[in-house]
């Protein structure tokens, strides 16, 4: 739920390290989610890729549904303009 703070009203000063301290606790929680998704990936692989898309994305997808083709690669760096490649992506962008 959003909390309005108003500079003029006395406790403005505390209200507003409480709502700080609040982000720096909640940025630890994601951190520490994101953390364990990676976690998660290195572990299982593409079994956790397919569960944590139908979790998050809400997309129905198998292991197959995951790879992506050399002609769509192919495609997509066609694409992208050079200087927004990564160098030495695959041999390519001036790799």
């Amino acid at each position: 739920m959003p909390r309005r703070l108003d500079a003029r009203e006395p406790g403005f000063a505390e209200a507003f390290a409480q709502l700080v301290d609040d982000r720096r606790d909640a940025e630890a929680d994601v951190r520490d989610v994101v953390a364990a998704i990676i976690a998660d990936v290195r572990i299982r692989g593409d079994a956790a890729l397919v569960e944590l898309t139908r979790r998050f994305d809400r997309v129905a997808v198998d292991a197959d549904g995951l790879r992506v083709t050399a002609a769509e690669i192919e495609s997509a760096v066609a694409r992208c303009p050079a200087d927004q490649l990564l160098v030495g992506f695959e041999g390519r962008a001036g790799g």
